[in-house]
C-alpha cells in the first residue's frame, strides 16, 4: 500500500523558488560563441600550417566560389519571386562581383 506524503515528510518549506533571469552569464551570446567555434574549427581543420596543400587550396576555392554563387542565387530568386509577383523590372544586370537590381515600389 502506498504510504502518504504530506507536507510534512516531503519538507516543503526547505524548497525556494527559481526564477530564471534575463541577464544569465551562462547563455549570454551563444550565437557569437558558437561562430566563434565554428571558425575556429574550421581554421584548424583546414590547417593553416599547409597552406601550400592541394586540400588547403581546394578547400579555400570552394569557400569563396560558394559565397560567390550564394550572390547570384539570392538576387535570381529575387528576381523571379518580383515577376511572379507582376512586379515590373526596371533593370537587371549582373557584374562579376555584384548584381543590379531595380524594380518598382508600391
Amino acid at each position: 500500500m502506498r504510504n502518504k506524503l504530506d507536507d510534512d515528510n516531503l519538507k516543503l518549506y526547505t524548497y525556494t523558488y527559481s526564477v530564471s533571469d534575463k541577464f544569465n552569464f551562462e547563455t549570454r551570446n551563444v550565437a557569437k560563441k558558437k561562430l566563434v567555434y565554428i571558425f575556429t574549427e574550421s581554421l584548424s581543420d583546414m590547417g593553416l600550417k599547409n597552406m601550400n596543400s592541394i586540400a588547403f587550396q581546394i578547400t579555400l576555392f570552394v569557400i569563396i566560389l560558394s559565397l560567390w554563387a550564394r550572390l547570384y542565387m539570392h538576387y535570381f530568386g529575387q528576381y523571379l519571386a518580383v515577376l511572379m509577383f507582376g512586379i515590373p523590372v526596371s533593370q537587371f544586370e549582373a557584374k562579376w562581383y555584384t548584381v543590379v537590381l531595380y524594380y518598382e515600389v508600391y
